[in-house]
Formats: C-alpha cells, structure tokens, sequence
C-alpha cells in the first residue's frame, strides 16, 4: 500500500476525555493492548528497536461516532522540518476513511527513546492500516493527552525529554457531544 502524505507539517497535541467509569490502571494496559478509553477510540503503546530504539503511542479514532469532533488552534510559526531523529506525531486516514489514526514518538531520550524519522513515520502508520497522512510539528510540541474524567485531570501519554511540558498554543482536540 503506498502511503499518501498530505500536505505540510503541523503543529499538534491530541487530547480526548475518558469516561468515568475508566479503570485506574489503563495506562499501564495500553502497553499489553488496545485499550477502548471511549466509545470509538482505542490507545496502545509499543516499544519499537529498529531501525532504532522508539517508543510509540497509538490513538485509533473511529470517525463514524456518534456525537465525535475535533477543535483545533493556530500552529506556531517557528517549526521546522529536519529529517533528523526525535519526537514526531504524525495522523493518518484507514479503514477508508472511516479511523483516524494518531501515532506519537517519543525521542531525544538516550535508552527510553530517540525519536522517528519522516520515513520512520510512514512506516508505523502503514503498520497501523493508514493510507493518508500528515505530519504534525515534531519536538518540544509532541504530547499525547487524555483528559481523565474520573481523576479530573489530563494525562500525558507519551514521555517528554526533561520530563517538562513545553507551552503550545497548537492542538486537535477530540471531542465528543454527547
């Protein structure tokens, strides 16, 4: 299957709610399996080794949810596109269209993780089923986020360098009406 990118890299931080009746330990789930956080989203995490050592995250998102939406904000203006190893979050169209797929790395974390490529990213989000594609901004921007109902606070998924959230005005929300 020949993935198809779509346009340029945009900045991008993903957050969704939880139900309450979430299980306290679906955090450390997610790395055994896909665990469904919601009707029509599932989270799985993985450690990758080759073509080197990533640590990767994985938000499906059924789009033909009832009720399911997205809210977005403007990216900032000083990104650039290095080919280089590091943090990347990419999302991605499969099922015909029907799931968006997120896929988030971690990197610039000697022994945890180092981070993707453009190329890397094309192919995790093949592994994952997804046809079309766009980068998001990688780096500092990188962050992964389920809002927890239950605890009423957001949980990052993925692991920052520095274990330290960087201020980003840019982000795709999803969210649910009903």
């Amino acid at each position: 299957m020949k993935l198809k990118t779509l346009g340029a890299a945009f900045a991008c931080a993903i957050a969704f709610a939880l139900p309450s009746f979430a299980r306290a330990n679906w955090r450390d789930d997610m790395w055994k399996r896909p665990v469904s956080v919601r009707e029509g989203v599932t989270l799985r995490a993985y450690a990758h080794e080759k073509p080197r050592l990533m640590k990767v995250y994985v938000a499906k998102i059924d789009l033909s949810t009832p009720g399911i939406g997205f809210t977005t904000a403007e990216r900032a203006g000083d990104w650039d596109e290095r080919e280089a190893p590091r943090p990347r979050m990419a999302l991605g169209l499969a099922d015909g269209g029907k799931t968006l797929v997120v896929v988030a790395v971690d990197g610039r974390q000697p022994k945890y993780s180092l981070g993707a490529t453009f190329a890397d990213m094309r192919t995790l989000l093949r592994r994952e089923g997804a046809s079309d594609a766009v980068s998001m901004d990688g780096g500092g921007s990188v962050s992964l986020v389920v809002f927890d109902r239950e605890s009423g606070v957001p949980v990052m998924l993925n692991r920052h360098p520095l274990k330290k959230v960087r201020a980003n005005a840019i982000s795709l929300g999803v969210i649910f009406r009903n």
